[in-house]
């Protein structure tokens, strides 16, 4: 596969989790600041990959997770996101457009409304928990690749979610 150019315009300089171990059903609320050094162009994709690690100990893999309904390992225009409701409303409160091209500029998002983390109870409450890996890249019309942010998550069970 051939090594994506780099033009890092996006810059994520602050990301904050909280609670810090988020468990399946309850709320956890995000902040950061990301640096966005020249526009946006319309075409931009976001490119979602999520991997959960199955075994156990020194044994666990990471296996990537499907984008089903949206959701998962998804490759979405990145302009269409902007224009979600949800995410419009968040963007305007902080200063941003929800339209292509976006807006060069510093935004900070660290008071938003909780992010519910969905329940699954019983097995599949087994199944969700966890250590995920996460990498998020935005990737211009060109193949560019704007920005990156990536980590590792483990979701854990509230005490509703045992069998």
């Amino acid at each position: 596969m051939p090594k994506r150019k780099q033009s890092k315009i996006i810059t994520f300089e602050d990301l904050r989790i909280s609670p810090e171990d988020p468990k399946l059903g309850k709320q956890l609320t995000l902040g950061t600041t990301v640096k966005v050094d020249d526009f946006i162009e319309p075409g931009s994709i976001s490119d979602l990959r999520i991997k959960k690690y199955v075994g156990r100990l020194f044994f666990s893999v990471p296996v990537k997770l499907p984008c089903v309904n949206g959701f998962g390992s998804c490759k979405t225009d990145l302009c269409k996101i902007f224009k979600n409701k949800d995410v419009c409303k968040v963007l305007k409160e902080i200063g941003g457009n929800c339209e292509c091209p976006f807006q060069p500029n510093v935004y900070k998002y660290y008071n938003g409304e909780p992010i519910q983390v969905p329940t699954a109870k019983g097995l599949g409450g087994l199944f969700a928990k966890g250590k995920y890996a996460i990498e998020w890249r935005i990737i211009s019309p060109k193949g560019e690749e704007l920005g990156c942010l990536s980590g590792e998550v483990k979701l854990n069970l509230n005490k509703q979610n045992v069998i």
